[in-house]
């Protein structure tokens, strides 16, 4: 049986050992300050301990179906920065840029400038949207016030192809209305619509040669050509329009007024098929051209073997 524990004799108990007193007497004390001090140093720890006790409240504004709505709040609307034109030097005057990679940023604002009269792009170039806004913003537009030929072509299609023109509508026309001096125009590849190619024909006076095909059929529908038709001002040294393959016939008769209309104009109509040769893709092009608003056959455009040669005729 274990042994009954039994309390000692003499034995205080702990409450002996401390003594009521006032808090602020207390801290007083340790502080060896008076108790107005004290006072003070308590409201002070008070305020400390209450802080972090209390849970962060959420700066975000919330919005209950009871609150009506805060016309500063609405008022506040945040814009995107406005960026700068950068400066404009004088530039080479063919700046020909083979990769869109390797050979465009922090070099193009050395290349272009106001003596630039043509810019073309070469077999692993991706044509944007940005691209065209980098141009603008040299001078505010001053690259594009001289420029005469504008010229992407597009010519890989591997595996390993890096090749494209993406270029919407608005960067057509932002093109169009900046280059009054334009003289050719070739975009190999890209959707266009009547909209930019109506403003071409509209804002490019001096054009002679419009390209805009793409790998399948194109968006016009003929009301650019209709438009180039009614207005004879428009572009009257125009001598070529190549356009994507087309089989509307809205647009066929368009195009054959359009030719009539404009007895010099020759209108092309191409398709480029990717086909597979030798373990890789290639391009193939087929085309078939109109004249006052007939088509041509397809060796038109072909030296005449019956016809000699400028540099065979010889004085005997």
């Amino acid at each position: 049986m274990p042994p009954i524990r039994t309390t000692k004799k003499n034995q205080v108990a702990l409450s002996a050992f401390f003594k009521n007193v006032n808090k602020d007497q207390a801290i007083a004390a340790m502080v060896k300050a008076s108790p107005e001090q004290a006072a003070l140093s308590r409201q002070v720890v008070d305020l400390a301990v209450h802080k972090e006790s209390v849970a962060p409240v959420s700066t975000q504004t919330t919005s209950s179906p009871s609150s009506g709505p805060n016309p500063a709040q609405d008022s506040i609307v945040v814009r995107p920065k406005k960026r700068l034109p950068r400066p404009i030097s004088s530039g080479i005057k063919v700046a020909h840029f083979n990769s869109s990679k390797s050979e465009w940023d922090g070099q193009f604002h050395h290349l272009i400038g106001t003596s630039t009269r043509t810019i073309s792009f070469g077999y692993a170039f991706v044509l944007t949207d940005s691209h065209i806004d980098g141009i603008y913003r040299l001078g505010n537009g001053r690259a594009f016030q001289k420029l005469a030929n504008f010229v992407f072509e597009r010519s890989d299609v591997s595996y390993a192809a890096h090749n494209e023109c993406n270029l919407s509508d608005a960067a057509i026309i932002r093109i169009a209305k900046a280059s009054p001096n334009l003289k050719k125009l070739t975009l190999q590849s890209c959707t266009v619509g009547d909209e930019a190619l109506r403003t071409l024909f509209q804002y490019c006076p001096d054009l002679t040669s419009i390209e805009v095909t793409t790998s399948g059929n194109n968006a016009i529908n003929g009301e650019a050509l209709d438009a180039l038709r009614d207005r004879p001002q428009w572009c009257p040294n125009l001598k070529k329009i190549i356009l994507g393959c087309h089989v509307g016939k809205s647009f066929m008769k368009s195009l054959r007024e359009l030719g009539k209309a404009r007895e010099k104009l020759i209108i092309t109509l191409v398709e480029r098929r990717q086909v597979k040769k030798w373990g890789d893709w290639e391009l193939e092009t087929s085309q078939e051209s109109y004249r006052k608003g007939r088509k041509l056959p397809w060796d038109w455009n072909l030296p005449k073997y019956n016809e000699p040669h400028p540099g065979s005729i010889r004085d005997d």
